[in-house]
Formats: C-alpha cells, sequence, structure tokens
C-alpha cells in the first residue's frame, strides 16, 4: 500500500507546490480516518506500507502519530514500512521516538536535490542544509535500513550540481552498503506554467543549457558507479 494522500510538508519544492501546506484539521483528521480504515479492513493482510513522497512522514501529524503508535499485533503480516521523506526531520530524537516501528522501516528514501547550501535552498523552499547534513549522518548510522535511495530531481537549478551529489553522497553515506544514487527528471504535477516548466526542464533538446547537461551526465557515467540510477542515457 502506498500512501500519498496526506500533503503536509515542511518544504515547499517550487516543482511540487506553490506554497507550504501545513497540518491542517482537515488534512490530519481526514489521513486519520483513511489510516483508521486500512487498519480495519486490511490490518490482518497488510504486507507492506509506503509514505509519503506526497508529504512528508515525519512532518505529518497523522502519518508520524500511526508511526509512533504502530503495533504489529494489529498488523501480524507486515513485512516492511518504506519511508520516503525530505530528511529534515529524521533525527536521532524522532526516530526514537518511533521505536515500535523501527524494525520494520527496512527501506527509504530521501529527497535531496542539490549539493550546495545555495542550490538547497533554492530548489527545497524551507529546508536547511546544515541540519540536513547532520540529519544524513545519522541516518548513515541506522543500519536496520536495509536499503537506501538518495534522489535528485534534475533541473535547469540544480543540474551543475549532478556530479558533486554523487560525491557528496558517497562521502556521508559509508555505513549504507546498499545505496542508490537516484536521478530523476523534473515533470510538472500542475504547479508549473508551461513557461516556469520549459525554463526547469533542462533535459529538453532544445533548452539553452541541454548541451551542459549532456557533459554533466557524460562525467557522471565515466564513474561507471552502478549505485548510480537515470534515464537520460543516449541524450
Amino acid at each position: 500500500m502506498k500512501v500519498v494522500f496526506d500533503s503536509a510538508c515542511n518544504l515547499a519544492c517550487p516543482s511540487c507546490r506553490t506554497n507550504f501546506i501545513k497540518n491542517e484539521d482537515y488534512i490530519t483528521n481526514k489521513s486519520r480516518n483513511i489510516l483508521e480504515d486500512v487498519e480495519k479492513s486490511y490490518g490482518n493482510s497488510l504486507e507492506f506500507i509506503s509514505m509519503s513522497g506526497y508529504g512528508d512522514p515525519f512532518y505529518s501529524e497523522a502519518l508520524f502519530e500511526w508511526l509512533v503508535n504502530f503495533d504489529s499485533k494489529k498488523y501480524p503480516k507486515m513485512d516492511k514500512i518504506h519511508i520516503h521523506t525530505n530528511g529534515m526531520l529524521w533525527n536521532e530524537f524522532n526516530w526514537n521516538k518511533i521505536k515500535s516501528a523501527q524494525p520494520f522501516i527496512k527501506t527509504a528514501e530521501i529527497s535531496i536535490d542539490a549539493a550546495s547550501a545555495e542550490t538547497y535552498h533554492k530548489v527545497r523552499k524551507g529546508g536547511k542544509w546544515d541540519l540536513l547534513i547532520k540529519n544524513l549522518k545519522f541516518i548513515d548510522t541506522l543500519t536496520q535500513v536495509h536499503s537506501m535511495i538518495l534522489s535528485f530531481v534534475i533541473q535547469n537549478d540544480n543540474y551543475k550540481e549532478i556530479v558533486p551529489f554523487y560525491k557528496l553522497m558517497k562521502d556521508i553515506f559509508k555505513n549504507q552498503k546498499n545505496i542508490t544514487i537516484q536521478y530523476y527528471k523534473i515533470l510538472n504535477w500542475g504547479v508549473l506554467s508551461e513557461e516556469e516548466f520549459t525554463k526547469k526542464a533542462v533535459w529538453n533538446k532544445s533548452h539553452t543549457n541541454y548541451k551542459e547537461l549532456v557533459k554533466e551526465i557524460k562525467l557522471l557515467d565515466s564513474y561507471n558507479d552502478e549505485r548510480v540510477v537515470h534515464s537520460l542515457h543516449g541524450i
């Protein structure tokens, strides 16, 4: 089961939304009701749950509450919980609060999109670079998380950091043996005008900086690291 119904997030990334979406009562109550229905209807058979990819499970009141109060007796077949987060609130304090869910959190994806503070604050509105780096170093110590995706959405604002991002993730994640450094092309989720999207879509052959992007991708590929995954081969 994939949880993508809770939009509450502590960041307002321009590629995702036009403004911050906070823990409003209507969002929290809706999510709580859905999670209660899931427990009643599927608790005995549910083996996998992924949260979130739309908001952030450490920020959302309802999702974090579910993790804090996770009861394996209500989910006897649960094998894995996948966490998709921006990492800003994944610190030791919050990790300890979800102790009952910890044994099931075997995989995670952290959306980062930058390799420097300047770029990060541009593409991840509301984020704090130094805090993120501190949290990433903590996350690297969590050996029970068996697989980690470190993701980067390629856009005109950050394409020059494609290779620096690869190097930074390699440098930070020394204990996590099973990491994937994943690059996605920016997509328009309906929050960008066509003009805005055209400016950001640096992977489009008609873009002014397309040839520069090609150089960055070729340099990335030259490291021949099987942990790097992207869909820009042959551009």
